[in-house]
């Protein structure tokens, strides 16, 4: 080898280097937001957004996945699962969903 020639492995992983230092660069910058609002959305989580404090009175499970402001992102409610909440169910029960305290979640 020559002292000016280059290796194709040389050329790979300098353009190698150079694409993730590219990424870097947008993770840094916030370029990248656009897949990470998706990810954070509480409805992709299966959840719906109710009034901030009301989650647990309901039955659900309180999430730090995104809402508008004044609201929180409550999951395994009974009502986004398409149930009722009932004293007892007369039809089939639908247990990972939850309900306010004393109730059942049913079809």
């Amino acid at each position: 080898m020559k002292k000016g020639d280059i290796t194709i492995q040389m050329v790979v992983l300098a353009a190698l280097a150079l694409i993730f230092l590219i990424v870097v660069v947008f993770v840094m910058t916030g370029k990248l937001k656009i897949f990470s609002t998706t990810l954070d959305d509480c409805t992709n989580k299966d959840g719906m957004c109710v009034n901030t404090g009301t989650c647990d009175a309901e039955g659900g499970s309180a999430s730090s996945f995104s809402c508008p402001t004044g609201q929180e992102c409550c999951l395994n409610l009974c009502k986004n699962k398409g149930g009722t909440c009932e004293k007892k169910c007369s039809s089939e029960q639908i247990y990972f969903a939850g309900c306010p305290s004393g109730q059942e979640c049913c079809r």
